[in-house]
């Protein structure tokens, strides 16, 4: 079988459009992440009472559970919860006026949020107790040791694994197209529907793929070189 370039282009045409949505998705999933992530492993390292271990468990859930179920478990929590509140309240609406990209905001930060934890935890245990005793020697409170001394080591520890993290949202989108988001993938198979050039389809959702992750990797780099100022 011949590689057809223009279904390829064609294909390649009608991922960009998608583009957007999913990368307005997968960056706003992700910046909420970073917050819930960011008090999560707080939480853990810093052993809030009750949170730490709580957090620890819920965490150790959603790892395990693949992504595809938790889309449904929320997307089914969500609707018939509405539904069922409309009802109780008489309301003249139901889920059906939920936008599904909404739902896709909450399923991928509740996936995102584990895995951003973890790589938050990683970096606030990469740092020495010493450097705590250090600061707390010199009078300083925790609030000033961990913004003069932890955080400058924390943000150039975490930010190469952050930046993967954001490329698994990305690619983490791919699977909306279960509760009918638009994603880049889903996409690209639009034409293959019509032409049934399916081969072209999937290679042009790789190279949209790969494209945002290359960039990504370089916005990566230059945020590492940025913040290397702390090591020096």
């Amino acid at each position: 079988m011949n590689f057809g370039l223009e279904y390829l282009l064609e294909s390649l045409k009608s991922g960009l459009r998608a583009a957007p949505l999913t990368l307005g998705v997968s960056f706003l999933s992700f910046l909420f992440s970073l917050v819930l992530g960011a008090f999560i492993a707080s939480c853990r390292v810093y052993h809030i009472r009750f949170l730490d271990r709580f957090f620890k468990i819920a965490v150790d859930i959603v790892k395990a559970v693949p992504g595809i179920l938790i889309i449904y478990i929320v997307y089914f929590s969500i609707t018939d919860g509405y539904n069922a509140l409309t009802a109780a309240l008489h309301l003249n609406t139901s889920s059906k006026n939920i936008s599904m990209n909404v739902i896709a905001v909450m399923a991928l930060t509740i996936m995102g949020s584990a895995a951003v934890s973890e790589t938050i935890r990683g970096a606030l245990l990469s740092v020495p107790k010493g450097q705590y005793e250090a600061g707390y020697s010199c009078g300083l409170t925790f609030t000033h040791v961990f913004r003069r001394v932890i955080l400058p080591q924390v943000v150039p520890a975490a930010i190469p694994v952050l930046c993967n993290n954001i490329i698994i949202f990305i690619k983490l989108s791919s699977i909306l197209y279960f509760i009918s988001v638009m994603d880049i993938l889903n996409a690209t198979m639009i034409p293959a529907t019509y032409n049934y050039r399916f081969l072209e389809a999937y290679v042009a959702a790789a190279l949209l793929y790969w494209l945002i992750g290359f960039v990504i990797e370089q916005a990566s780099k230059l945020l590492e070189k940025m913040f290397s100022v702390y090591k020096r």
